[in-house]
């Protein structure tokens, strides 16, 4: 499936994902997550690739299953005890979809350990994922 926004494509199946634009070609690779997991990594890289190359990321239509209730949508921002110079801010995941706060953390944290965020992040301290529920 491939979606293009201004400069930038995204080129994604079910193993791979890989996004082209003026700053250059950036790809992940699956992993093993599940496919919710898989789906909220590749938004939240597409994400910040567009905010890279100075693009504005247009909001997908919510949509409904079986006559439920669509799932919230939740930015989950990673904040290190001692961060780097360029997390002092956090790390923000955004468009998670997600029933609860809590169910957004659960899908970040896989997420970020499986990007490297937490599973390299000795000597940072403590880590702490907050959950502010978007529009």
């Amino acid at each position: 499936m491939t979606t293009t926004i201004g400069t930038c494509t995204l080129d994604r199946d079910i193993e791979s994902a890989t996004m082209t634009g003026p700053t250059g070609k950036h790809t992940i690779e699956r992993c093993g997550d599940d496919p919710k997991v898989w789906e909220a990594r590749v938004e939240a890289h597409w994400n910040g690739f567009l905010s890279n190359n100075g693009v504005k990321a247009t909001k997908p239509a919510k949509t409904t299953v079986n006559g439920s209730a669509p799932d919230k949508n939740y930015t989950v921002t990673i904040r290190f005890q001692f961060p780097a110079w360029d997390e002092v801010d956090g790390i923000p995941y955004t468009n998670i979809e997600a029933p609860s706060k809590s169910e957004a953390i659960k899908q970040v944290r896989r997420t970020a350990w499986d990007d490297g965020h937490t599973a390299m992040a000795k000597g940072k301290g403590r880590i702490t994922f907050t959950a502010t529920e978007t529009e």
